[in-house]
């Protein structure tokens, strides 16, 4: 029984810790804990608010909090030193096995905590709370959020091919079992801290549940231009420390090696057989584009081929094969829009085109062709 497999966590009495770092949410914080106690009030478990010296007196809400609840500890750090470091110090004091992360200002809903609580006893090694998964949403996004939202995703699935099969690796709204991480040096430096457990963690079932977004009840958005570099920042130290960026050094070692092939095939077909040089084009395309899926295939993303099967091969070559198709049509829309309309040089347009062809075919191989 779920019940059963969850009695198994508890520790000291406790059957899931409740981590909630804060910033400036006096509005907000009493709300939250009112609900969250409605939601587990049969479950044994404790709060843990960690504080960074908010000046609206957050940290002596929680204390009253505390004194009221009796489950509730605070911590009380001296300044705004970020949401990844207040999740490790709760970690640190975290007495249950089974542990919640979730943020202050509503926009997490506490009743998805008791759903998290039940894939947890059913075995899964993190939960995530996604807005990505049917029934998910993000109503308490403006539209350029969600945009922001939606890229740091793609960057995060196309950077770390760990996290693709995770529809929302960014989710500030997670639950894991303690073991996932033992014995694991985290190091988040930015307000992401799920994608660094996804990345480093000991797990085997991640498992997704809808949530719905929704709109700040009271304070204001933390995110700005300094989240966004250490999200970029946290992300290329990732992907270093997963090894990914040599990768992508491969890809495009590949791809030149793919030129050369191009260009030699062409004038041999041209110059030597006499063949009319579209006809040639053809030919000495699709052998580059063979050529860079073998190459591809043995060196690049030899890690992440799951099945060797010829069958399985086959199917590779040929969405290896459309993805390179529309990844020239994006060179060359490219191409022209920037020449025609921009006013570009046609060497600098075309070099624009290259990039973002080169972005899809890397990203696409990533997430469709070698899809871990």
């Amino acid at each position: 029984m779920v019940e059963d497999a969850t009695r198994e966590q508890k520790v000291h009495g406790v059957q899931m810790s409740i981590i909630i770092p804060t910033y400036m949410e006096a509005e907000t914080l009493s709300k939250l804990v009112e609900r969250v106690e409605k939601t587990l009030v049969e479950t044994d478990f404790e709060i843990i608010i960690v504080d960074d010296n908010s000046p609206d007196g957050t940290a002596d809400i929680a204390e009253g909090l505390g004194m009221k609840f009796g489950n509730i500890r605070v911590i009380r750090r001296p300044g705004k030193l970020g949401l990844g470091s207040a999740v490790m110090d709760g970690l640190k004091l975290a007495r249950s096995q089974l542990i919640a992360v979730m943020d202050a200002d509503l926009q997490h809903p506490p009743e998805v905590l008791k759903h998290m609580l039940e894939e947890l006893g059913k075995g899964c090694d993190v939960v995530i709370a996604s807005r990505y998964v049917k029934g998910g949403g993000a109503q308490g996004l403006s539209v350029w959020r969600r945009f922001i939202s939606k890229g740091a995703t793609v960057l995060a699935h196309v950077s770390l091919p760990k996290t693709s099969r995770v529809s929302d690796p960014l989710s500030g709204y997670f639950a894991l079992n303690k073991k996932v991480i033992h014995g694991i040096k985290l190091n988040p430096i930015g307000y992401k801290i799920l994608l660094e457990i996804l990345v480093k963690g000991k797990y085997g079932r991640v498992c997704e549940i809808p949530y719905n977004l929704q709109h700040r009840a009271g304070g204001r958005s933390k995110l700005g231009l300094r989240e966004i570099l250490l999200y970029l920042k946290h992300l290329y130290s990732l992907t270093k420390e997963a090894s990914e960026h040599r990768r992508l050094i491969n890809f495009v070692l590949v791809g030149l090696a793919g030129i050369l092939v191009n260009e030699t095939i062409l004038w041999f077909l041209t110059e030597h057989l006499y063949l009319h040089y579209v006809f040639s084009a053809s030919i000495s395309a699709e052998v580059s584009v063979l050529s860079n899926f073998a190459l591809n295939e043995v060196f690049t993303f030899r890690d992440l081929v799951a099945d060797s099967s010829l069958r399985s091969v086959f199917r590779r070559v040929f969405e290896y094969n459309w993805t390179r198709i529309v990844g020239i049509c994006i060179e060359l829309f490219t191409l022209h829009v920037l020449t025609i309309f921009a006013g570009l040089h046609y060497l600098l347009a075309n070099l624009v085109g290259i990039a973002l062809s080169l972005a899809w075919g890397y990203s696409t191989s990533i997430s469709i062709v070698w899809k871990s």
